[in-house]
């Protein structure tokens, strides 16, 4: 706990000193340091799909968004601890159903296992990959069945990076992450070519943001504004210049319509 407060106030600290206080109207967000395409630094700007996103919504709200780039567990306590005004991007469990306000979902996440392309590995079922050690980050949620598989070897890791690094060098069979991630990861540190996705998905998977319960009319007035930035397409253009993919997040256009997909 001595940790965790003493990284949140060096970041205050740090933030201060380069910006000046905090305005009365900032919102605190946190969210992971390096977790592209969706949050990431490119020179000295803090962008990617999910913090666009955020920063939309927050500023239409009237309030100033300043990020805070923490540890992934970090980012949960500091949520938990209602230490910020939110926190982003969460995968929905019961548990944090029970513990948060989780506004959402705003987009998907394609989770999947990753392999070394020049490695024949069969994955038809979480059971193939009980001999293999498999790379994870710490405190993330992927999905049900994975999370709970105690048979099978998961090695944890900090971020992706090292998580591909080490896939790279042969200290891992496989890794499990958001698609996206993995691949724009790989292609970071020059390693197109040398991984495969696995052919079926483990999840596609739901993204919510997390307030702390303390801050139910925040997590209201978020709720509403992004509703309307899904209705309007908003969502989709954010998306669609990070991936150049065609997709569609609202699901609440017309009754009956299929879950939010992406496609090609």
């Amino acid at each position: 706990m001595r940790t965790y407060k003493l990284l949140l106030a060096t970041w205050f600290a740090i933030i201060t000193a380069l910006a000046g206080p905090v305005s009365a109207d900032a919102w605190i967000i946190a969210s992971e340091y390096d977790f592209p395409p969706y949050n990431y630094y490119e020179d000295t700007k803090y962008k990617g799909i999910d913090t666009e996103i955020v920063r939309l919504i927050v500023t239409e709200l009237g309030h100033k968004p300043s990020f805070a780039q923490l540890p992934w567990k970090r980012v949960v306590k500091s949520v938990e601890s209602n230490d910020v005004d939110l926190g982003f991007q969460f995968v929905g469990t019961k548990e944090r159903f029970e513990k948060f306000h989780m506004v959402g979902p705003f987009r998907n996440g394609i989770t999947t296992l990753m392999f070394p392309v020049d490695k024949v590995i069969t994955f038809e079922a979480l059971n193939d990959l009980k001999d293999y050690v498999i790379g994870t980050v710490r405190g993330y949620a992927y999905s049900p069945e994975f999370d709970n598989a105690a048979f099978l070897t998961k090695e944890e890791a900090t971020d992706n990076e090292t998580n591909v690094r080490k896939l790279a060098a042969g200290r891992l069979h496989a890794v499990v992450g958001d698609r996206d991630t993995l691949a724009f990861v790989a292609g970071r540190l020059d390693l197109v070519g040398r991984f495969r996705f696995a052919d079926t998905p483990l999840a596609v998977v739901p993204r919510y943001i997390a307030f702390p319960k303390q801050r139910a009319e925040q997590a209201l007035a978020f709720q509403k504004v992004l509703n309307r930035k899904l209705d309007e397409g908003a969502i989709d253009v954010i998306i669609a210049s990070y991936t150049n993919l065609k997709v569609t997040q609202n699901s609440r256009k017309q009754d009956g319509e299929t879950a939010p997909t992406q496609q090609q």
